[in-house]
């Protein structure tokens, strides 16, 4: 079975320690594994959020 997401689920967990702590990037994980299922429509989802230029 493929990820419905892009980065796959394992990428964003490594994205999310390199750049939070523990408890947000814990937090960030199941939330995103909780999203994963049958009925996610997926796409693209990074772990750290691009900046708006406003």
């Amino acid at each position: 079975m493929q990820c419905k997401f892009a980065p796959s689920c394992s990428q964003y967990a490594c994205d999310c320690f390199a750049n939070y702590g523990f408890l947000k990037s814990f937090s960030l994980m199941v939330w995103r594994i909780l999203r994963c299922n049958p009925w996610a429509q997926g796409g693209y989802d990074p772990a750290v959020k691009p900046k708006s230029h406003h």
